[in-house]
């Protein structure tokens, strides 16, 4: 067993979103972030990283669209698998998140809000 020295290390982690809108054939950059979050560990600690990514693109018609991107990284303990699937999960449920708030902000920048009441009357 592993003696702890009681020194820390911080780990980065990272948080990247971007969506850009497509009106009237004219792409926009509406969010780009990229955060990066640290998390401490012990010295001794065995770490890695789970990293978990999506994105989705919503036709609003007439060419144009909303394009969403989010990928998530959390740092670990790699000691056991379920250490490791509890990160991915925690990685995964905060990407659906963003990626959920994210459409919904980029679908409410649209100028011709009829466009978005068809697309979910469809």
């Amino acid at each position: 067993m592993a003696r702890k020295s009681g020194l820390k290390k911080s780990v980065a982690g990272n948080v990247f979103v971007q969506t850009t809108k497509r009106e009237g054939g004219i792409d926009e950059v509406i969010t780009d972030e990229n955060i990066t979050p640290t998390k401490s560990f012990d010295n001794s600690d065995n770490i890695g990283k789970v990293t978990v990514g999506g994105g989705s693109t919503i036709n609003m018609k007439n060419y144009n669209s909303v394009k969403v991107y989010v990928e998530i990284t959390i740092p670990t303990k790699t000691d056991t698998d379920d250490e490791i699937r509890k990160t991915a999960e925690r990685a995964s449920n905060l990407m659906d998140s963003l990626l959920d708030k994210e459409q919904k902000t980029a679908m409410s920048s649209f100028s011709n809000q009829s466009e978005i009441d068809d697309v979910f009357d469809d």
